[in-house]
């Protein structure tokens, strides 16, 4: 009887990392998708993506196998010097907490390039601060946690940083001024549900071309970057009930494109001035914006 031939294992490697970053499997499915393979378990551990989620489609994954399959990921990673593009944690048992600060510290030591952080319940305790020392960081994602530190004395090293995303995260206006000063390379900016600001004044970064800023209750939103292609502000109104928030985009007039304006306090005159400064926007979506009576788009 014929040998059968490995297929699976002749496979480019970057195409195997790809197959298991699509997947996320608890540590039994690990297990039975190392039989497919001599080469599985090595191209397993081995992967640049680690991504976990604890609760996805209906299945659950116990705490015990969660912790177990990313601490023996990342510590695989270690002995091995091995490269890490992405470390992406989605949870809901609390106890997960107690182990985050060990794992965000080895995915710095990796030179992590996308990190993401998504607890279901709010995290009382702010991140570690070696957070701050990922020099090689690109992307920061994190959810319902405290991003504090002190603004005058904390040394931000991720400067490399180009997108940054907090939903529901606590941090001062002068520690996003920290960051917005530490970090001239921010392209994406996202705050959503974000607490601990009133106001989200912009100025510095040159290179950015999407802002969001979704029901953070702010009092003012003004931004400078002469290359902005996307500007979406959202905020819960009733007709009796508006937030007040000044809203001012400075630059961008040649290359805002897509500009969204929800429960904004923005008058007629103020939207004349706004959509006047823009020739080039290509989608324009006001609503629940109770302040303007009489505008008219003309083609």
């Amino acid at each position: 009887m014929a040998k059968r031939d490995d297929r699976i294992s002749e496979l480019p490697v970057h195409i195997i990392h790809h197959i298991l970053c699509l997947t996320n499997l608890d540590v039994k499915e690990v297990a039975i998708s190392c039989m497919l393979s001599k080469r599985w378990h090595y191209y397993w551990t081995s992967r640049p993506n680690l991504i976990f989620g604890q609760f996805q489609v209906n299945k659950y994954i116990p705490l015990e196998n969660y912790v177990k399959l990313v601490d023996q990921s990342l510590r695989s990673h270690i002995e091995k010097n091995l490269h890490l593009e992405q470390f992406i944690l989605t949870y809901c048992d609390p106890e997960v907490d107690s182990h985050l600060d060990t794992w965000i510290e080895l995915a710095v030591k990796l030179n992590v390039t996308e990190l993401g952080i998504h607890p279901s319940i709010l995290r009382p305790n702010s991140l570690p601060h070696v957070i701050y020392d990922a020099k090689k960081l690109k992307t920061l994602s994190l959810s319902k946690c405290k991003f504090e530190f002190h603004s005058s004395t904390t040394h931000i090293r991720f400067c490399c940083l180009k997108a940054l995303s907090l939903n529901h995260v606590h941090i001062s206006y002068a520690q996003l001024q920290r960051v917005i000063e530490r970090c001239p390379s921010i392209r994406t900016l996202s705050l959503y549900y974000c607490e601990g600001i009133s106001k989200c004044h912009i100025f510095g970064l040159v290179r950015l071309e999407y802002l969001t800023a979704s029901y953070c209750k702010l009092h003012s939103v003004l931004v400078e970057a002469p290359y902005l292609r996307c500007f979406i502000y959202n905020e819960y109104a009733e007709q009796d009930n508006i937030l007040p928030c000044q809203i001012a985009i400075l630059g961008g007039y040649n290359t805002l494109h897509t500009l969204e304006l929800t429960g904004a306090s923005i008058t007629d005159q103020q939207f004349r001035d706004i959509f006047c400064k823009f020739p080039n926007i290509s989608e324009l979506e006001p609503a629940r914006c109770y302040k303007l009576n009489n505008i008219e788009f003309q083609s």
